[in-house]
């Protein structure tokens, strides 16, 4: 089984005002835990940036089985019974989202898609629309062209899939050292020759670029 055959979840919650830091309190203490201890792997967590009480966090299986059967565990056993009033008592219910991930088939994934070991890291949460059909056109101009570019101005990619759900919807996870690293390779990356030569190609695919989210990532128990 490899990093690309697993079924990713992306996780988006908002959290009731003013109950953030309990709700990582929990989420570390006592979510993760119970998480880990049923084989499911967490991949990531932190808030955007843009959007105080919204909190990310990224979950792996190893296929749909294990999904299945590991969420199964999770949300049917005492340990979760006991606290899951609580825990959804922070969250606005209905603001809830799970997106369904599946690894770009070229593309070796980061161990984690938010890391936490440093601080000063910007890490930027990408969702593009690519036009319909063209996904395939895409991902080949992504893993050729575009990445090569970003390893070049040291920026670093975490993981790149598309959406389980949508095929016209693909996700990227990439990270800067910090706020002078992020304003330098930009304008190095758009602003230079290489980006002149596949601009084109790359509006001639890409629909939409807007939704962008920079995590800042929290202390979370990675093992």
């Amino acid at each position: 089984m490899t990093e690309r055959d697993q079924i990713i979840e992306l996780r988006c919650y908002q959290v009731k005002p003013g109950l953030m830091r309990e709700w990582i309190d929990a989420f570390n203490n006592e979510v993760v835990p119970i998480n880990k201890d049923n084989d499911a792997r967490l991949l990531g967590s932190g808030i955007n940036s843009s959007a105080e009480n919204e909190f990310i966090w990224f979950r792996g299986f190893k296929n749909a089985e294990h999904r299945e059967k590991t969420r199964s565990l999770i949300y049917e056993g005492s340990p979760w019974l006991k606290i899951q009033d609580r825990i959804r008592g922070m969250l606005e219910l209905d603001s809830r989202s799970e997106t369904l991930l599946k690894h770009n088939e070229f593309w070796e994934p980061y161990e984690y898609l938010i890391k936490n070991e440093e601080k000063k890291e910007i890490q930027e949460l990408r969702t593009y629309t690519i036009e319909s059909g063209r996904m395939s056109d895409w991902i080949r101009l992504f893993n050729t062209k575009i990445a090569p570019l970003h390893f070049k101005y040291d920026v670093s990619i975490h993981g790149s899939f598309v959406v389980s759900s949508d095929p016209d919807k693909f996700v990227w996870v990439r990270s800067f050292k910090d706020e002078e690293h992020q304003k330098i390779s930009n304008k190095d990356i758009y602003q230079g020759k290489e980006w002149a030569l596949i601009q084109e190609s790359v509006r001639d695919v890409l629909k939409d670029y807007s939704d962008n989210k920079v995590i800042t990532s929290i202390n979370w128990f990675a093992d």
